[in-house]
């Protein structure tokens, strides 16, 4: 992925997260780490600058560092119908995240903005559900965000949902409300009130690449 990033023509973004990294031979695991920090470290940047109703110019950097973090599955944006400008227009995307920090606190998808943030989804092209949530789950970290959004992929759809299935936004909200009840349940447990959707999602995908889910009955 980071080769097509380079191709693509988006040096700029590549340096700006990883500027000790010349090349993909010379990436350390250490660095998705340390891209993973820059790209939040960002996101709260623009946060504290106000809802970018206007793209904000580290737009850019985020989409194209949250897709180098995602992995070569989602390098359609970068290779196919004019590159990742046209797959990823920034006024849209700028207009998804003021969507989903504006919010109401507390009301549950499909509700509140759910709607306008789906509708928004749409503009992007060459971007599946697996990368689009991981957009989402992003931004949703921000220390303003009213929502927690996690990430649908095929491991977790294939996982617990349906083997062979490719997610799709039909299965998002209620993949979403499961989690949220999950950790309203889990939340009444001694010394895990603090769980949060991000945690239970990394934990279900970290457990559907081990060697338990292997013999796991559904």
């Amino acid at each position: 992925m980071f080769t097509n990033v380079l191709k693509a023509g988006y040096r700029g973004s590549l340096a700006h997260y990883l500027p000790h990294v010349t090349g993909s031979a010379s990436l350390q695991a250490g660095d998705l780490h340390i891209l993973e920090t820059g790209i939040l470290n960002d996101i709260n940047t623009v946060m504290a600058a106000g809802v970018p109703c206007q793209p904000n110019p580290l737009l850019q950097h985020i989409a194209v560092g949250i897709h180098l973090w995602g992995g070569n599955t989602g390098r359609n944006a970068f290779v196919r119908d004019g590159g990742f400008a046209l797959n990823c227009p920034l006024q849209d995307y700028a207009g998804m995240v003021e969507l989903l920090m504006t919010h109401p606190k507390g009301v549950p998808v499909p509700h509140g903005n759910w709607r306008g943030i789906f509708a928004k989804l749409s503009c992007f092209r060459n971007i599946g559900v697996a990368f689009l949530t991981k957009h989402l789950a992003f931004w949703s970290r921000a220390a303003a965000s009213p929502l927690e959004f996690p990430i649908l992929d095929s491991v977790i759809i294939q996982t617990f949902i349906a083997p062979g299935k490719l997610p799709t936004w039909k299965d998002y909200v209620p993949y979403v409300t499961a989690l949220q009840k999950e950790r309203s349940i889990i939340a009444c447990r001694p010394g895990l009130t603090g769980i949060s959707i991000l945690s239970m999602e990394r934990q279900l995908f970290n457990w559907a690449n081990s060697g338990a889910a292997n013999s796991w009955e559904r």
